[in-house]
């Protein structure tokens, strides 16, 4: 979820440093949408009374998309950023690990902190916790309970808390997975991939591994399309959660994340002779030049004069993908409140992989269009600063309401700015504090 240009360097010398890549603001609006798309999930399955009159449950059932496009944006922004190092020791690779350790987990424990309720077998004489329990409680700690394939316990601490886990599993990976990209491609830099004498071959590796990872990113879901409805609902729901939950049937949109970026930055490097496209500009230029043009031209101008006509079918695809999750769960196509094995098919796999990785790639690319320019507003930026400090804490923070008062807040527009409020004061007192001193005090390495 790392969002800035730090990078973790390779060497010691400290020659002229190499220009970094800029932070792309439309994936930070991606990144608030998402957020707000999974909360409107947990939202529709409680009954909440404003989710059932405007019928957002609609589109909160299929908010487990949002998880899908948060996986896929790690490994896009991964490479982005650390793309050019080669992890090549043992301390550049600890180095980016204690990195990643300083951005997640600070919040994840204040999280378990606020949603201490939901471990209330550990201090509750008459429902005592069990000895699978006590294994649930152990591993969301460390944290690893999503990496379990096992049912240990139905005891969930702060249940959102899983797809951290499964991050953590995806950054513990990266730097092997990254190698490995780099040797399939037999390269020794992404960006010599985009020279005439390399990019056809590249172009044809990268789409057999595409092909590839979304095979095995579709064994889950077949599987699970098998299982008769026959079998015990515990049965079903240990299928459920495996091929759901665990990092290992969800890396495959990491790494779709990882290739969709190799395709970005291959066709954002491909013509050095040529002058940048104004689309490709937008992206490459440094942020004092983009301020000081827009301050002398208004943004309605810069806008008329970059937007294109084909643009609108980069509006359209985005509008018809929004009519396609709203109306997916509604009654009038056969949808409801329950999930059943069937929902997996546009939850994950290769089939939402691919749309969301297209999202990123083309609003990336195409900065200009309606939909990135709505994208990057202040209050999709702002909401995508804070949103992985609001995934954590929206559903942590009402249960200390049950701890303290024995009532739990049921309005779901009073959890979402109560959400919002402590995200904030979350992602700037303790996310970015913590992450900014682990960054000046771990070993920093040059990226070749």
């Amino acid at each position: 979820m790392e969002m800035s240009s730090t990078i973790v360097n390779e060497s010691p010398n400290k020659t002229k440093p190499k220009k970094r890549r800029i932070q792309i603001d439309v994936f930070t609006g991606f990144r608030g949408i998402s957020a707000i798309w999974v909360f409107l999930f947990h939202r529709s399955i409680k009954s909440e009374s404003e989710v059932d009159i405007i019928h957002l449950e609609w589109i909160g059932m299929t908010g487990q998309v949002g998880v899908a496009l948060f996986f896929a944006l790690s490994g896009f922004i991964m490479v982005w950023v650390y793309g050019e190092c080669r992890f090549t020791s043992a301390r550049c690779y600890w180095s980016f690990i204690g990195r990643r350790v300083a951005r997640l987990l600070p919040l994840y424990y204040f999280s378990m902190v606020l949603s201490i309720y939901d471990g209330k077998c550990m201090w509750n004489s008459e429902n005592p916790c069990q000895g699978r329990d006590w294994l649930a409680i152990i591993f969301t700690i460390i944290p690893i309970r999503s990496w379990t394939i096992f049912n240990i316990s139905q005891l969930l601490w702060n249940p959102p808390l899983w797809s951290v886990q499964t991050e953590f599993f995806f950054y513990l990976s990266f730097p092997f997975l990254l190698r490995l990209t780099r040797y399939l491609l037999k390269t020794t830099s992404f960006v010599l991939l985009a020279e005439d004498t390399h990019r056809k071959q590249a172009l044809k590796r990268i789409g057999i591994m595409w092909i590839v990872t979304s095979i095995i990113s579709a064994i889950p879901i077949i599987i699970r399309l098998a299982t008769p409805d026959h079998l015990e609902m515990s049965v079903l729901y240990r299928g459920q959660t495996v091929a759901y939950y665990t990092p290992y049937a969800r890396i495959p949109e990491f790494i779709l994340g990882m290739l969709t970026c190799i395709l970005f930055i291959i066709y954002t490097n491909k013509s050095k002779e040529e002058p940048a496209s104004t689309d490709v500009t937008t992206l490459l230029i440094e942020k004092d030049e983009t301020k000081q043009r827009n301050e002398k031209v208004s943004w309605f101008k810069q806008f008329r004069a970059n937007y294109k006509y084909w643009y609108i079918l980069l509006e359209l695809y985005f509008l018809l993908q929004t009519i396609f999750f709203f109306i997916i769960r509604s009654p009038l196509l056969g949808g409801g409140k329950t999930i059943n094995k069937y929902d997996d098919i546009i939850t994950f796999g290769p089939f939402i992989g691919l749309i969301m990785c297209s999202n990123l790639y083309l609003y990336a690319k195409y900065p200009w269009s309606l939909v990135s320019q709505i994208l990057v507003t202040k209050l999709l930026v702002n909401m995508g600063d804070i949103s992985y400090a609001f995934y954590c804490f929206v559903e942590a923070l009402p249960k200390l309401t049950v701890l303290f008062l024995g009532t739990v807040e049921t309005s779901a527009i009073m959890r979402f700015w109560a959400g919002i409020g402590i995200a904030a004061f979350g992602h700037h007192y303790i996310e970015i504090i913590i992450y900014n001193w682990a960054n000046k005090r771990l070993p920093r390495c040059t990226c070749s």
